[in-house]
């Protein structure tokens, strides 16, 4: 097996057997991350010691050589395989000193392949263990701002259940026994924040690096001190989380490290469980843990292919001690994860090549990746609703950005709405706009930098409305947003006001009735004033009937006139034309009537012609005529009507 370093093959007869490598496994890298990704890897180096014997602890003391080849597999491995997290929980160091000189060889190892420097920058303090291994940091500073690094329980007691008294272990050389620690490696919590690539963005952060103590001996004879000490790490972690997240809800938290648990539930104690806040009930498992966490958290892992839940080989067997566990707010943000093949399938041979990250370990890295993300909205309300043709529109446009990150290259787009055109826009200090000329059409587009979490920004952009719009005509308007930010909620990025434009008929204003003399029997030619309209907008066009100038008969004649607006409204009114008859007229007209009486054969045109001539005879009177010219405005205006309904039949 890979632990023991060897295979023995038996062979039944025959010659020595053949070895086909082909299969052979190859080396499994990380995902390269995007621009805007930001990646946070969890890496177990395996009692990476120093050159240097520690007196307080049993650490293994390092040759020069040895200590060199393992400086260049993690280098290689940190570089090549995690393709350069911008921060790396680090398990199993044995101090500071020695993940200094990671992160030294790191940057050197960088410049020297003709890449930028990452500024990796190392973050350890030491704990309890009584081998000497600690967590710790790597941080890319190049990218990475470092907000804090806090140890927690490094003083904590383990108290041992039965007796709510500290457990006593050996403390030599002390022969008198003392205290047991909870924490033999405490976590390690750091507070900071990735730059985006655009520099207008910070992705805030919590990452909690840990390594609990592992299932050695959970069924031997110092089992119920192991069983019992796990389950209260599981808790002391669980409870830290719940600070954590209880002081900032909308805190990203990505708790990473080696576990020493799996996924589920091992019999004895539900470590993962607990620290999710799913602990397994109290009837499926030796030890049981409360619920202590809400909101829960979610391990990465159970996402993964069923094939790649895996980080360590034990005896054969394929498990997944390696975890990374997320609270909402970092959930809402990932994206991927990956598990590169690089140690746990490989033999232990190749950790002998100091050239190749192969074998750097024995459990594989995993790396989490999350991006940048910014829920904008938009917004938008129109006033006034109807609005009259002729007048403007104003849109009070908001874009608001509910996080978790700083939006960057924000950018709002609106299209005119058809029959409108440009008037002005108005927006905040830090923004800038591009527009349609005044009265011009087509879109608008305004920039800015940044809007940051939690932040809002109103635009006011002034539309005027076209006078050809159809009265109850819809007038929608469409603004969008969008950002160099990935948004979470793509579906709020547009929003659209409509109104209705107003665009009533026109009012119309006839002349007064007009009277004048025909100068013979063909009438009178009459110009006279069009009618005046009002309306909205300017434009409306008169026409009346008919026209002005035309020639009128004898008579009443009634002028229509119709005034029709840009939208197509319309309004009428009409007014009287009296064209006044002389009394010689008359009588001249009386004696055609009489001349063509007697030429009439048929009965219905002879009684007509008898009815005209009748009351032609009464219009003649001159008792109802002023003069030679001008008929009494009483009686003579009844019998001219008679007269001329006696005439019309004629």
């Amino acid at each position: 097996d890979f632990g023991g370093r060897t295979y023995s093959i038996l062979v039944d007869g025959g010659g020595a057997p053949t070895v086909d490598a082909s299969g052979a496994l190859t080396r499994t890298d990380a995902p390269n991350p995007l621009p805007d990704e930001v990646t946070i890897a969890s890496a177990n180096l395996q009692r990476f010691f120093d050159t240097v014997a520690d007196p307080h602890t049993s650490d293994p003391v390092l040759t020069p050589a040895a200590f060199e080849s393992r400086l260049n597999k993690v280098s290689r491995l940190i570089r090549d395989v995690l393709k350069s997290p911008d921060i790396v929980g680090a398990e199993e160091v044995e101090n500071l000193v020695v993940l200094q000189a990671i992160a030294a060889r790191v940057n050197a190892d960088a410049l020297a392949a003709g890449g930028p420097d990452p500024g990796y920058t190392a973050y350890l303090e030491e704990g309890n263990d009584v081998g000497g291994i600690d967590v710790g940091f790597l941080v890319k500073t190049s990218r990475v701002t470092v907000e804090s690094v806090l140890q927690y329980g490094h003083d904590e007691t383990y108290i041992d259940p039965a007796t709510g008294l500290p457990f006593m272990v050996n403390c030599s050389p002390n022969p008198d026994p003392c205290p047991d620690n909870l924490n033999d490696r405490p976590p390690l919590v750091l507070k900071g924040s990735v730059a985006h690539p655009s520099g207008s963005s910070d992705f805030a952060v919590t990452v909690i690096v840990n390594h609990l103590r592992s299932l050695s001996g959970i069924d031997g004879d110092d089992g119920y001190r192991i069983r019992h000490k796990r389950r209260a790490q599981a808790e002391f972690l669980a409870s830290l989380v719940q600070s954590l997240q209880s002081a900032d809800p909308d805190a990203r938290i990505v708790s990473v490290g080696d576990y020493n648990a799996f996924q589920f539930s091992d019999g004895y104690v539900d470590g993962i469980g607990t620290i999710k806040g799913t602990p397994a009930p109290a009837d499926e498992v030796v030890v049981a843990s409360p619920d202590l966490l809400d909101p829960d958290l979610t391990n990465l892992t159970d996402g993964a292919p069923a094939a790649e839940r895996y980080s360590y080989v034990f005896s054969g067997s394929a498990q997944e001690l390696d975890h990374v566990l997320v609270n909402p707010p970092a959930l809402a943000s990932f994206t991927r994860l990956g598990h590169p093949r690089v140690n746990a399938d490989f033999p232990e041979v190749l950790r002998n090549d100091p050239d190749s990250p192969v074998r750097s370990s024995d459990p594989g890295p995993v790396v989490a990746y999350f991006r940048f993300r910014a829920d904008l909205s938009i917004a938008i309300s129109a006033s006034p609703d109807p609005v009259p043709t002729g007048s403007a529109i104003t849109y009070a446009v908001m874009v608001a950005n509910a996080g978790p990150d700083a939006a960057d290259e924000v950018v709002v787009s609106d299209t005119l709405p058809a029959g409108t055109t440009f008037q002005s826009v108005k927006a905040p200090p830090g923004w800038s706009c591009t527009t349609p000329p005044p009265g011009g059409t087509g879109a608008l587009s305004c920039h800015a930098a940044s809007l940051a979490r939690g932040t809002a920004a109103t635009l006011t952009l002034v539309v005027n409305v076209g006078c050809s719009l159809a009265n109850g005509t819809a007038i929608a308007n469409t603004a969008t947003v969008r950002s160099g930010i990935g948004d979470p909620d793509p579906g709020n990025d547009a929003a659209t006001a409509t109104v209705a434009a107003a665009n009533p008929p026109p009012t119309l204003a006839c002349p007064a009735p007009i009277a004048v003399d025909a100068p013979d029997s063909s009438g009178a030619a009459v110009a006279y004033p069009l009618a005046v309209a009002s309306d909205n907008c300017p434009g409306v066009s008169v026409v009346c009937l008919p026209p002005s100038g035309a020639t009128f008969p004898m008579g009443i004649t009634t002028v229509g006139c119709t005034g029709t607006d840009s939208g197509g409204s319309s309004a009428t009114c009409a007014f009287p034309i009296t064209v006044n008859t002389p009394r010689a007229i008359k009588q001249d007209v009386l004696g055609d009537l009489v001349a063509l009486r007697a030429t009439a054969t048929d009965r219905s045109d002879r009684e007509k012609l008898e009815a005209a001539i009748k009351h032609l005879v009464k219009s003649v009177d001159p008792s109802l005529w002023l003069d030679d010219s001008h008929p009494q405005d009483e009686d003579g205006g009844r019998v001219f009507g008679e007269e001329q309904e006696a005439v019309g039949e004629l």
